[in-house]
């Protein structure tokens, strides 16, 4: 499961980061820089949250608890 969701959180950080470069020129006509780099950074978060519970479960393995 926690494969699963790791895997769709980097798709969505990659479709998001594709997406930011792609349209750079239309971000910055509209003058949106500052909320597209909020989303950004919220992909980024949940990102990470994901990466830190499959590190926990990694580590729980490993030290056999």
């Amino acid at each position: 499961m926690l494969d699963y969701e790791l895997f769709e959180q980097q798709a969505i950080n990659n479709n998001k980061t594709y997406e930011f470069i792609t349209s750079m020129q239309e971000i910055k006509l509209q003058d949106c820089e500052q909320r597209r780099r909020w989303e950004w950074e919220d992909t980024q978060a949940e990102l990470f949250g994901v990466q830190m519970k499959s590190l926990k479960l990694q580590q729980t393995q490993e030290a056999g608890s």
